[in-house]
């Protein structure tokens, strides 16, 4: 990542923008991926010194010269210049703020079939769609590849690259550190690109799984006062329930009343709405009324485990077996956090002994060391510490709680 931060700060200082930069970048790429020397795509056209200036952005160059030069490498001038008026990945990180994996799917096949875009173009959108379909094994190899060609990529890759890397690592939940490298890279970006938001949008995800709160609100406004968030308020409203949540938490007030006054911005986002509101009965100690809402939405990972928190907090044997049976019918992400307390209340259900559950905890928890707000984290860490002392473990439980 500091590769990344580098980089933008030294290279592209001062970098343009316009077509012809455009062209000639594409033009060296191109030639280099299909392997292709300076004379061999300068015989006939022009020296192999003014092919060198061309790609290299040194001289002005007339569209003669950039439609002979792509014939060299089999591309149709008119087809790329149309393809690369418009700027490549403005409207794919508007798709991913928007949770439009349609749109997305529907690049990658138009960017795979079309021989207009540069590999690592291809590769790095690719790489963002299963990203978002969390395929993690296919998106550290990628980044892997990608990363070490990083020095020859121009300024809008190096910045797609940067959030792709972000948000893997949270994804992944590799948290350490990436709220400061998520800030650096933010300041970089030029406030009126789209990715800048999704910047700003990642930090918010982050700043609230590690409570800072000052930082959340602050990054909260110039998200809500960003011309994409005034356009998109869709986006803005997930992260308004974080904000709920974490002013309920300050304030010590209602996170269900502080909710109901803005339900009606939520008519096209039900789910995430209704999953923030079952929290706040939860802290009623409403576990029935939770259960209920929750089990009428999708079955998310996020969803099932808060409704295997509110089984356990009911503690009815009929419930939990109830809820054994509904969980083996479906299938769910078996990764992560929510996964790691979902797994370990089907194991309490199960009857599992004090030992086994301790030992499943203490595997989990020490991976979640940075995290310090979600409910989840919260959970994973009381049960941890209650079986802890329940098996008389006092000291590697005070231990632990030092470390953590």
């Amino acid at each position: 990542m500091k590769s990344i931060i580098y980089t933008l700060q030294t290279k592209f200082k001062n970098e343009r923008r316009d077509e012809v930069y455009v062209l000639s970048r594409f033009l060296k790429r191109r030639r280099l991926e299909l392997g292709k020397t300076l004379d061999e795509v300068s015989d006939g056209v022009c020296s192999t010194s003014y092919l060198s200036k061309i790609e290299n952005c040194l001289v002005e160059v007339s569209e003669v010269y950039f439609s002979m030069l792509f014939e060299k490498l089999d591309l149709d001038y008119e087809q790329v210049l149309e393809k690369r008026k418009v700027p490549i990945f403005p409207n794919i990180i508007k798709a991913y703020l928007l949770k439009d994996l349609d749109y997305l799917k529907q690049k990658v096949n138009a960017f795979c079939k079309s021989n207009s875009y540069c590999d690592t173009e291809i590769e790095l959108l690719v790489t963002l769609y299963n990203l978002l379909c969390d395929n993690f094994h296919e998106v550290a190899i990628s980044l892997k590849k990608i990363d070490q060609v990083h020095n020859s990529l121009i300024r809008e890759e190096l910045e797609l690259l940067g959030l792709i890397s972000c948000l893997y690592n949270y994804k992944t939940n590799q948290l350490k550190g990436l709220a400061d490298e998520v800030s650096g890279l933010t300041n970089l970006m030029n406030k009126e690109d789209t990715i800048y938001v999704a910047f700003l949008d990642l930090s918010l995800d982050i700043y609230f799984d590690t409570g800072r709160v000052a930082k959340f609100l602050e990054t909260f406004d110039l998200l809500q006062n960003s011309q994409f968030g005034l356009a998109h308020p869709e986006v803005v409203n997930r992260h308004l329930l974080q904000k709920y949540f974490l002013l309920s938490l300050e304030d010590n007030l209602s996170l269900v009343t502080k909710l109901t006054k803005v339900v009606d911005r939520f008519e096209n986002d039900v789910h995430t709405y209704n999953y923030y509101y079952a929290i706040g009965l939860i802290r009623e100690n409403k576990f029935y009324e939770a259960y209920q809402l929750l089990s009428k939405e999708y079955t998310t990972i996020e969803n099932l485990t808060l409704m295997a928190h509110c089984v356990d907090q009911l503690g009815e044997d009929s419930k939990q077996a109830e809820f054994l049976e509904y969980l083996s019918d479906l299938v769910y992400i078996k990764e992560g956090p929510y996964y790691d307390y979902l797994e370990f209340l089907r194991l309490k259900f199960e009857k599992y002994s004090y030992s086994h559950l301790y030992i499943y905890l203490k595997s989990c928890i020490s991976n979640y060391e940075e995290h310090s707000n979600i409910w989840v984290f919260k959970a994973l860490r009381n049960n941890f510490y209650k079986l802890a002392f329940e098996l008389g473990k006092y000291k590697e439980a005070v231990k632990f709680s030092m470390i953590n």
